[in-house]
């Protein structure tokens, strides 16, 4: 804890000290670390709020490193501690599903329906042939 407490301050380990072990000492280590830097905590409204940050900048890069490393500097920038990386992960995920849903629905939008029915003909797979790879199988006996 006071190593990824030290991490997210840009710190030693060393200036925070080991302490006592013990769960409620943490806790207030913690605390007065967060109350000392202005710091707060992640949750729900933050992960929504950097969803709807990260999306626009998602429609210019979707390289996700890329996109973790600008999501950790923004969480610095409003001074939240991070969460771990999976919700990391799963924020950078959410931002680049509603990049992908507007990207679809903008491909779309204002299509005729002869012509959206055209395009779904294309995905659809005839009745006499089963998914692609499937006959591969056939005849090597």
């Amino acid at each position: 804890m006071v190593a990824f407490v030290a991490h997210q301050l840009g710190i030693d380990t060393a200036v925070l000290g080991t302490g006592s072990d013990r769960p409620q000492t943490q806790r207030e280590q913690l605390a007065e670390l967060m109350r000392h830097g202005a710091f707060r905590g992640f949750g729900r409204a933050e992960a929504r709020d950097l969803v709807a940050w990260l999306t626009p900048v998602t429609q210019a890069n979707r390289k996700p490193g890329q996109l973790a490393i600008r999501l950790v500097e923004e969480l610095r920038r409003r001074r939240i501690l991070l969460p771990t990386p999976r919700v990391l992960e799963l924020v950078i995920h959410h931002a680049r599903i509603r990049v992908e849903r507007a990207l679809h629905r903008a491909m779309i939008d204002g299509i005729d329906p002869i012509q959206l029915a055209a395009l779904d003909a294309l995905l659809a797979v005839p009745a006499d042939r089963g998914p692609p790879g499937a006959a591969a199988g056939q005849g090597l006996g």
